[in-house]
């Protein structure tokens, strides 16, 4: 959330397969590049992520803040509900084959991104603490 206009961001990348913790690093370079001021990034703590690894991101970037959730807990990050409602306007349809399920999947994630509402309503659905909403 942008501290002055109160904007929420929507940041993403799709890849084709599971992610390692070289994508990972990649896409918090390419989110800590975007935004002025301090980031804050929602992590799960699931055992793929190196704590040491971890500890030299932020060591690295100063601006990133990372708020780690509890493991398993898609109640609480707002990606998961983002992930539903890019989800489901597909539930009726059927993709001729990978390349137009991601081009409708990028297509619903952009209009996602686009809509401030949608925005609010996904951190809003999420069970975060008050102080990340």
């Amino acid at each position: 959330m942008s501290p002055k206009r109160r904007r929420l961001g929507l940041y993403f990348r799709m890849h084709p397969k599971n992610i390692s913790q070289e994508e990972v690093h990649d896409f918090l370079w390419y989110l800590i590049r975007h935004p002025r001021g301090q980031v804050i990034a929602l992590w799960n703590g699931t055992s793929i992520h190196d704590p040491n690894s971890v500890r030299e991101l932020l060591r690295r970037y100063l601006r990133l803040n990372l708020q780690r959730l509890p493991a398993y807990a898609p109640n609480l990050h707002p990606s998961e509900t983002a992930r539903h409602a890019t989800k489901h306007p597909l539930a009726t349809g059927r993709p001729e084959d990978i390349h137009d399920l991601a081009g409708a999947l990028l297509e619903n994630l952009r209009q996602a991104r686009a809509s401030q509402a949608v925005l609010r309503g996904r951190v809003s659905q999420s069970a975060l603490p008050l102080f990340l909403r």
